[in-house]
């Protein structure tokens, strides 16, 4: 979601660990740098890290991805209306709309509120 690692921890002690509430919480106050560095100081500390190179190095592929699912809006407004999911299934765009799933001919990708990828060998 973007929040630093102190005010999510505020955040949740603030709200019982609720995560719904904390989420709430953490969305209508701002990160406020003097409340978080004495939140960082009561947290436990990593080990410093032991590489020279700033370079960060990842083991989980070459960066190459591919759409598999997207999230789009169905009404004139955000208000009315509700969303639906494609989804790639067996090389096919399948829509899921309520209770009814159908072969997608032609799946919307432009117009979706959020997208899926699945990271390719």
């Amino acid at each position: 979601m973007g929040f630093s690692r102190a005010h999510a921890t505020r955040a949740l002690s603030t709200t019982n660990n609720n995560i719904e509430a904390a989420l709430d919480w953490a969305t209508n106050n701002p990160e406020n740098d003097s409340t978080l560095d004495s939140l960082a100081e009561s947290l436990p500390q990593s080990p410093p890290s032991t590489t020279s190179s700033k370079v960060k190095h990842f083991r989980d592929g070459n960066g190459k991805y591919r759409l598999v699912a997207f999230i789009s809006h169905i009404g004139n407004q955000t208000s009315c209306g509700h969303y639906v999911a494609h989804i790639l299934k067996d090389k096919r765009w399948v829509i899921f709309n309520d209770e009814t799933v159908a072969v997608s001919e032609h799946p919307p990708k432009d117009l979706a509120y959020l997208y899926l990828y699945k990271r390719t060998a």
